[in-house]
């Protein structure tokens, strides 16, 4: 059996409570390097921190409701309730605006993340500065734009996370990347 797999099965099986405490620990420190790096790599510091420690606890506290039948489908579980603690974590306070002066920055950005390439951190402060331009105009596009390509949310998570169809979430972000675009006069 795959070990994270192991473990949770351990963990469910198990009645002991010092014993469930330890599975848990283990089962922490396995998963938990991988997920700091993405955290950290999505989030500033000081919203990393707290991403990172909502994001072990709502883990540990469903360990015992999770069902999966292989490592990667608990690698999909876990990054899943990451993202998502990611999300909440920005939605639970306002965004800070970058300092950006050059506007041909935040339009190579925007081509970035209109191709769905990999967001680097120049990058994410060029596209806080359009989501603080955004914010102004239409303030539901921030919370699409950012779920989707500063988060990571795919579009049956936005649908979900939205209460809206697949379909709506992804004409949601297209026209919320338009009016971007249309925002820096690209």
């Amino acid at each position: 059996m795959e070990p994270l797999l192991r473990l949770i099965r351990e963990y469910q099986r198990c009645k002991e409570t010092t014993v469930r405490a330890n599975l848990a620990v283990e089962f922490i420190c396995a998963v938990g390097p991988d997920l700091e790096r993405y955290i950290f790599s999505r989030c500033p510091k000081e919203d990393g921190k707290d991403a990172y420690q909502e994001t072990l606890m709502a883990i540990t506290a469903g360990l015992q409701r999770v069902e999966a039948g292989s490592d990667a489908e608990v690698w999909g579980w876990v990054y899943g309730i990451t993202r998502k603690k990611i999300a909440d974590q920005f939605r639970g306070r306002q965004m800070r605006r970058a300092t950006i002066v050059d506007t041909s920055l935040l339009q190579e950005s925007l081509q970035a993340v209109h191709e769905d390439a990999p967001i680097t951190g120049a990058q994410r402060a060029d596209l806080e500065e359009a989501i603080n331009l955004l914010k102004a105009s239409s303030p539901p596009c921030v919370h699409y734009l950012w779920d989707r390509y500063v988060v990571g949310l795919t579009f049956v998570e936005l649908g979900k996370e939205y209460e809206v169809t697949v379909e709506a979430a992804r004409k949601r972000v297209e026209r919320c990347l338009k009016l971007a675009q249309d925002l820096i006069g690209e």
